[in-house]
Parts: C-alpha cells; sequence; structure tokens
C-alpha cells in the first residue's frame, strides 16, 4: 500500500470533519485502512474528563472561542503519533495546524516517520460562509463573538500556517472551493489523490 497522509485545514464549519468521514468511507470502499486524528475532538474529550485544571482551563478558552496554546495541540498529535502511527495505514488529520508552529511540527513528525504521500487540503470558505454553516450546527461553542473570536486568530494564525503548507515541498497543496455542494468537494479531494 501506498500511505497517503491528509490533512484538512480551513475555517470552522468548512466541512474538515465531513470530508474526513467521506474520505474514511471511500478508504474502506477499497479496501485501505484509515488513522483518523481530530484535534477538535480531543480537545472535547478534554473537557468531558472536566476533572483536572487543565480540562477545566481548555474549557474556559473553548467557551471563548479563543484558539488554544501550541503545546496543547502539539501534545495531543504527538501522542496521537506514537501511541497510533502504523505506516501500512492511511492517515487523516483534521483540525490543528492554527499556527506556524504547530505547522511546522507536523513537518517534524512527518520527516520523522517518514511519511512520503502528504496532501494538505485547504477547505477555502469565506467568513461569512463559516458563520451561516456554524450557526446551523448547533454546537455550544458558536456563538457571534466566539464566530469573531475564530475570524480574528484564523486570520492572524492560521493564514500564515496556510501560507508555509502551501510552500513547504513536503506536502502536496491543494486549495479546494469549501462552498461548493458536500459530493462535489469530495470528487476534487479524491481526484487530487489519484
Amino acid at each position: 500500500m501506498n500511505q497517503k497522509a491528509i490533512i484538512f485545514i480551513g475555517r470552522s464549519g468548512c466541512g474538515k470533519g465531513t470530508q474526513s468521514a467521506s474520505l474514511i468511507d471511500y478508504f474502506k470502499l477499497i479496501n485501505e485502512n484509515t488513522l483518523y486524528l481530530s484535534t477538535g475532538n480531543e480537545f472535547r474529550k478534554l473537557i468531558a474528563e472536566g476533572d483536572n485544571f487543565t480540562s477545566k482551563k481548555v474549557d474556559v478558552i473553548y467557551d471563548k472561542g479563543a484558539r488554544h496554546p501550541d503545546f496543547l495541540c502539539i501534545t495531543i498529535i504527538g501522542n496521537y503519533f506514537k501511541n497510533n502511527f502504523d505506516p501500512n495505514k492511511n492517515l487523516i488529520m483534521d483540525g490543528g495546524l492554527r499556527s506556524l508552529n504547530e505547522a511546522k511540527t507536523v513537518s517534524d513528525v512527518f520527516d520523522f516517520y517518514e511519511i512520503k504521500n502528504a496532501h494538505v487540503f485547504y477547505l477555502d470558505v469565506s467568513h461569512e460562509w463559516s458563520v451561516d454553516k456554524m450557526k446551523n450546527r448547533h454546537r455550544d461553542d458558536d456563538s457571534s463573538d466566539i464566530f469573531d473570536a475564530k475570524k480574528k486568530w484564523f486570520d492572524e494564525e492560521v493564514i500564515p500556517a496556510i501560507e508555509y503548507l502551501e510552500h513547504n515541498s513536503r506536502f502536496q497543496f491543494h486549495k479546494i472551493n469549501g462552498e461548493q455542494e458536500i459530493h462535489k468537494i469530495h470528487e476534487d479531494i479524491q481526484e487530487c489523490l489519484k
């Protein structure tokens, strides 16, 4: 098997989780096993534990729509790879890479694990489109103040990470129109992976 590593990046609500799930189903159809890491899901699990200082602190940050410190995301990614990496399985990452530091760390992780076939899919949507989608998903962390906070840190911190990934030769970078129908986005992703 020619292992594929796929990173989804984009604004909140752009469909990273939806496209990850579609791609996992696609890989199952062609008999390819897949590892899946959603840093957002990992943060929500940490909050649900709720019984330690870190969980409570993460919950406060989450409620404000602020970006978690790099070390937490990097720890989640590092622990996931340390405990789960298998070169005979595809890898899908969604969320995370919310800063230049996190993007550089993932590049180092991919170097260490000798991941050769790495793709970054930037699901490009406008802030307004993102807000409309987030309003419809009814999560606790979706409110007007949070939308504004997420826009600010996306523009200031995630855009430099995206630019780094786009210009890093270790990754095949694909900018996908994330405002299309879900099935069309999936078709575009499949085409890029051929």
